[in-house]
């Protein structure tokens, strides 16, 4: 159903960018990242919502966000 909601532009790009920024080790630091913030880890450190994000970051960021998806994400 998201795709009724976002722009002909967005989902020509989710169709012909997505498989290629969005790779299986993408989708496997994602779900990692998921599980920390279900099992609470995230919740634990008692940070305020800003503090969270910001930690999200700096520790999930790098693994989720590779140069690989960078160097895609520029062509």
């Amino acid at each position: 159903n998201m795709n009724y909601s976002i722009s002909n532009n967005a989902e020509y790009g989710e169709y012909v960018t997505g498989p290629e920024v969005v790779t299986s080790a993408t989708k496997e630091a994602m779900k990692r990242q998921l599980y920390r913030i279900q099992s609470g880890e995230y919740a634990n450190m008692n940070y305020s919502i800003s503090n969270n994000a910001e930690y999200g970051e700096y520790v999930t960021g790098p693994e989720v966000v590779t140069s690989a998806t960078k160097e895609a994400m520029k062509r």
